[in-house]
């Protein structure tokens, strides 16, 4: 009975002081202010690519080496053919749109019963000229639909040369990365090795200084260089 009094009792101070509070809104403003417009580091080239961007990378041996990736790459040639064909189709949808001339011969030979026999030659040469009368318009849509073909496949074929040799430019810089990554690693493994030969001399010729907990210390630096070299050796192998 105390109980169930105690909890009639406590639940309306509970209400009036729910009733009390007031919810409004923050006095700060939590919106994020955001720019009117976004700029780059570099305005002057914003949406161009310089046609000899090689020539800035500052290496000689990449043009023999890109030279090679597209004289070699069967992706490459093969968009190279779609290409050609989709130049011939343009021919063919611009020429159904003309006359077309058609020119034929033929000969024939024949012999009578004349004593002796008498041969008749006689040769002919027909012109025919043809035209289709492109009332619906087909033919302009067709030979419309040749022309966005082969502008598709100029794209196609720009896109792909600029990928390999972007590609190929990057393969390049990458494996040149992981030889001085490699060489940085040897020096490296070289610099602990000779510490470490110090750090044993001194500890056996009994100076203070070389305790052995340095000496291990250097051994394990010597195997922790090593394992990177293996590691850089993989990383230019695999680039």
């Amino acid at each position: 009975m105390t109980r169930n009094l105690l909890i009639l009792i406590i639940t309306p101070l509970l209400l009036g002081s729910c009733n009390s509070l007031k919810l409004g809104k923050p006095k700060e403003d939590l919106t994020m202010p955001l720019p009117d417009s976004w700029s780059t580091a570099s305005v002057a080239y914003i949406g161009k690519v310089e046609n000899e961007w090689l020539k800035g990378l500052g290496d000689k041996r990449i043009f023999e080496i890109t030279k090679e990736a597209l004289k070699n790459n069967y992706d490459l040639q093969a968009s190279a053919l779609l290409l050609e064909t989709a130049k011939e189709g343009t021919i063919i949808g611009r020429a159904a749109r003309f006359p077309s001339l058609s020119l034929s011969g033929s000969n024939s030979r024949s012999r009578n019963n004349d004593s002796p026999p008498e041969y008749d030659s006689n040769y002919g040469l027909t012109l025919a000229a043809s035209w289709e009368l492109d009332l619906w318009g087909r033919l302009k849509n067709l030979d419309k639909a040749s022309r966005e073909n082969l502008i598709q496949a100029q794209a196609d074929y720009n896109a792909a040369k600029l990928s390999l040799v972007a590609n190929t430019a990057k393969s390049w810089f990458n494996l040149i990365t992981a030889q001085q990554l490699l060489n940085l690693a040897e020096k490296t493994r070289d610099s602990y090795m000779a510490n470490a030969r110090i750090i044993e001399r001194n500890y056996k010729a009994g100076d203070q200084t070389a305790s052995p907990l340095a000496v291990q210390f250097a051994r394990n630096n010597i195997a922790s260089a090593e394992r990177n070299l293996i590691n850089q050796k993989l990383s230019k192998e695999e680039a």
